[in-house]
């Protein structure tokens, strides 16, 4: 995407190349992040690497004006045809804390600042159609590190850090607001009930919503599980989460990759689990028995000895989902001068076994991840447009 002003109001006369070769496909949009067929004062570029380009600069000529818009390193990866890239995510922002929801086979994500009405836009992406589509801004202002959480055919968003506070714990939220996809508004709903809090983790199971962990208000990393019920719009509290340390080291907190099969809840631990020796800690929460356990780690490399302490190998698993009976997790931002390790595993909820698969071609940042029939959608990570479609 390339956003600026005074470029040109004929689409074809923005000229975009990458490595020296001209792209082939350009669509304008707004400064909402819509389509757009006039030119506006702010508009966004949004094209695609053309086939045949290397790693270069990417440049835009308007009349005889030439910008360079910075070097653009190409990848190409092999997949075994089980990963298959989507449309771009349109709006602005793209990636920076984006979380979302599922409802009726469609992803409605976003949450970057619209303009006009200084509320965060929702967006809805349709796998049918490939094609995204703007919905109601969400009314509780701009925030971070928030939950979200689809269930019963709608979307609930709450708690996290709002950016507009005068302080700290000023900012730390536990409001929560309800999405309506047949009527595209929201709804105020009954207030998380434990303490305001930044960075907890979110999933539904079975017909109900789980809230839990985090940093509160006091700046203190904590443990408790709370479970909504949407139809009496209701909070009750379920059992803690067993392992705090697993997820946290003093202050510093991880927010751990959440996710639901259909009769269990995932999380997935990296970095702050390996400070205690669980490595890739992987639990599982049974709402049936409300109760917690532990779960075969990850099967993945050793790092090697001579970079073990260096900051050029990380550990944290950055997306993870349910198709039937087996669990993926994966994208470990793991790395050192371009050596990727396989990134990609299956837990099977029979066998409890990990099985290594085709790795992920995206970016492996911190990515949002959805299920939509027997799809997973994965992508979207920090200021990343790119959306890939998962078949099993």
């Amino acid at each position: 995407m390339i956003s600026g002003q005074n470029l040109a109001s004929n689409l074809s006369d923005n000229i975009i190349k990458v490595g020296g070769v001209p792209v082939t496909f350009v669509e304008r949009l707004n400064e909402f992040g819509a389509i757009s067929t006039d030119g506006g004062k702010t508009q966004i570029l949004l094209t695609c690497v053309p086939p045949g380009a290397q790693s270069g600069e990417v440049t835009l000529t308007v009349g005889d004006q030439t910008l360079e818009m910075g070097g653009l390193v190409i990848h190409t990866y092999g997949s075994g045809g089980a990963w298959k890239q989507v449309k771009d995510y349109p709006g602005i922002g793209a990636g920076i804390d984006q979380k979302g929801f599922v409802i009726n086979n469609k992803i409605y994500t976003g949450f970057a600042i619209n303009p006009e009405s200084n509320q965060p836009c929702l967006l809805a992406f349709d796998p049918a159609t490939n094609k995204w589509e703007r919905k109601a801004d969400f009314p509780g202002g701009a925030r971070t590190a928030f939950v979200a959480f689809g269930v019963g055919g709608k979307g609930y968003v709450g708690l996290g850090n709002r950016g507009d506070a005068s302080s700290l714990t000023d900012s730390f939220e536990k409001d929560f607001w309800e999405y309506d996809p047949s009527t595209d508004k929201w709804t105020k709903k009954a207030d998380f009930p434990g303490n305001r809090r930044s960075g907890a983790y979110s999933m539904s199971i079975g017909g109900r919503g789980y809230v839990g962990g985090g940093l509160d208000v006091a700046i203190k990393i904590v443990n408790d599980f709370w479970e909504y019920n949407p139809n009496s719009d209701s909070w009750q509290k379920k059992k803690s989460f067993p392992r705090i340390e697993a997820f946290s080291y003093g202050v510093n907190h991880e927010i751990p990759i959440t996710f639901s099969s259909k009769n269990f809840g995932y999380f997935i631990s990296g970095e702050m689990a390996d400070i205690y020796g669980l490595k890739y800690a992987c639990w599982l929460y049974s709402p049936g028995d409300d109760d917690w356990y532990y779960i075969p780690q990850i099967p993945l490399p050793e790092i090697p000895a001579n970079l073990s302490q260096t900051g050029f190998w990380s550990k944290i698993f950055t997306f993870g989902f349910s198709i039937d009976d087996k669990v993926y997790i994966g994208a470990p931002n793991a790395y050192y001068k371009g050596d990727k390790p396989g990134n990609f595993f299956v837990f099977d909820e029979q066998t409890l076994q990990w099985t290594k698969l085709a790795d992920y071609p995206g970016w492996t940042g911190r990515s949002a991840y959805y299920v939509v029939g027997r799809k997973a959608y994965v992508g979207l990570d920090h200021l990343q447009s790119d959306l890939w479609e998962f078949a099993p």
